[in-house]
């Protein structure tokens, strides 16, 4: 379970595919407005002023589908490896939860002194502690009055899902990276370097384990 989740972290879909597309007039994006945008499309909350880094409402709406469809992939592939079946509804209702699970996350960004175009900058997440609740899913299935071998997995969905709607954030996590002023003629905007790795490294600490 706990490997399948962490391995989500590389399906984390940034923003390259979508930045640096053109605006209607020349600004320069701060490092918080981005990692703002950035951040809200990961944790699937409502994304404003995500056309200033080149993403439309669209481009938004369908990261977070693709997000929310490779979760389920995953959890759909992780139940029928153990043998489970499960219904669309309890798999939506399940992915559900672990949606707005992700939602619950907050952050802030701290910008470093600009050094030519480029910027340190420290993001810091309260994070949800995934490990946590893996483990209590699992302590309260073997608590639980109908516990057997054979309702085992049955009831440990059951009870992560229920932790899930009750998870909270509860890990202070830190970021140190690197961000650089990409400019164009009609777009400037203070952007991660290593777009790719920069997605990893927010998802596993998004679902700290």
């Amino acid at each position: 379970m706990r490997k399948i989740i962490k391995n989500m972290s590389i399906f984390i879909i940034v923003f390259s595919m979508f930045a640096m597309v053109g605006c209607g007039k020349k600004e320069v994006i701060s490092v918080t407005e981005t990692v703002n945008i950035l951040m809200d499309t990961f944790t699937f909350k409502e994304v404003e002023n995500s056309e200033k880094i080149g993403m439309t409402v669209e481009d938004v709406k369908t990261t977070q589908e693709a997000l929310k469809s490779t979760y389920k992939n995953m959890f759909e592939q992780m139940f029928k490896s153990l043998g489970v079946n499960v219904s669309d509804e309890e798999i939506s209702s399940f992915i559900d939860s672990f949606i707005k699970m992700l939602g619950k996350v907050t952050f802030s960004v701290e910008e470093g002194e600009q050094s030519g175009n480029t910027k340190n900058v420290k993001i810091k997440v309260n994070a949800i502690n995934l490990a946590e609740i893996l483990d209590k899913a699992v302590e309260e299935t073997k608590n639980d009055p109908n516990f057997s071998k054979d309702t085992f997995m049955k009831i440990y969905i059951e009870k992560l899902k229920q932790n899930f709607d009750l998870a909270e954030p509860s890990l202070e996590e830190t970021l140190d990276w690197e961000f650089e002023l990409i400019e164009d003629k009609n777009f400037s905007a203070w952007m991660p370097t290593d777009e790719t790795n920069f997605g990893v490294k927010i998802g596993s600490i998004l679902l700290k384990q």
